[in-house]
């Protein structure tokens, strides 16, 4: 059989076909695991910027602004309200209580709304770092429901630590990063 202009053995011809054909489906989801594991290892927060130790309560405490937006091109709903994320505060006290203003929350469940109330934080390490709240909302204009929350991963491996606020799907990079001041 005739291939590109030389002569190949016809059973050679069939066979590399066949294995293309056969080969194309893995190397697909090969390509797209690839990319997964790529994006949560740079994605926000990137892999070498999560806390890998749990500190203590003591050196989480304070008062926690916004520094960075990193919502620009996720598409998230929340990106027509900007103004108000950018006035997020979060105030984390040693004892383990907490007061949020402003942090957005989205999901596939709710709407967009806008955690602003008091209540208690914990600090997990399950996969990495992080924070859940537990919040009793102040009932403001689009306030969340009251309940826990953990869209917070911890950033940095010594004190000040950088809070990275989830907003929506995690992979889709939309988020806040808290800074303590």
């Amino acid at each position: 059989m005739q291939v590109f202009g030389r002569r190949h053995p016809r059973w050679l011809v069939i066979s590399a076909v066949a294995l293309c054909i056969f080969a194309l489906p893995f190397i697909l989801i090969f390509g797209m695991g690839l990319s997964h594991a790529i994006g949560s290892m740079i994605g926000p927060p990137s892999i070498w910027a999560r806390t890998r130790d749990l500190p203590a309560n003591a050196a989480l405490a304070g008062t926690y602004r916004v520094e960075k937006d990193t919502a620009d091109n996720s598409g998230s709903e929340y990106t027509n309200d900007r103004g108000r994320s950018s006035r997020a505060e979060l105030v984390l006290a040693e004892d383990g209580t907490m007061s949020a203003h402003d942090l957005p929350v989205e999901s596939t469940i709710t709407r967009l709304c806008f955690l602003s109330g008091h209540g208690t934080w914990v600090s997990t390490k399950l996969q990495e770092a992080g924070i859940t709240l537990y919040v009793v909302s102040d009932n403001s204009a689009d306030a969340c429901a009251d309940g826990g929350y953990g869209f917070a991963e911890l950033m940095g491996q010594h004190f000040p630590y950088t809070i990275y606020w989830h907003v929506g799907d995690p992979d889709s990079g939309a988020g806040l990063e808290l800074r303590r001041r």
